[in-house]
Formats: C-alpha cells, sequence, structure tokens
C-alpha cells in the first residue's frame, strides 16, 4: 500500500496475505517463536494505524 502526495510516495505498508488454513506443528512455532493469534492481531493493527495516518495526509493535503 503506498500513500502518494505530489508524485512523491510518503508512506507505504507492505501487505502480506493470510491463508485460510496452515499446516503447522507445536515444534516449529516454539523454535520459531511464533505465536500465529500475536502475530495476526500485530498485522491488524498495523494495517489500521497506516489507514489513519494516510487518511490525515490525504486530508491535509485537501484543506
Amino acid at each position: 500500500m503506498l500513500v502518494i502526495k505530489d508524485l512523491k510516495v510518503v508512506d507505504e505498508l507492505e501487505v502480506k496475505i493470510k491463508h485460510k488454513e496452515y499446516t503447522v506443528t507445536t515444534g516449529a512455532m516454539k523454535a520459531n517463536k511464533i505465536d500465529l493469534v500475536l502475530h495476526e492481531e500485530e498485522a491488524c493493527d498495523k494495517i489500521v494505524n497506516f489507514l489513519k495516518v494516510s487518511l490525515k495526509l490525504i486530508l491535509e493535503g485537501i484543506s
């Protein structure tokens, strides 16, 4: 996702696609220190924050 102002990229966010199903093992999750629930929550928070900042930048450009 990009925010472009005056033909310049002023903010960006890489978005990864979530699959419906994952094949994982408890051992692999522990070894790689991955918490899928926390990972999803953090991803949602990043998207919401990006959109809030982007909207503010856009509205400032309109005013």
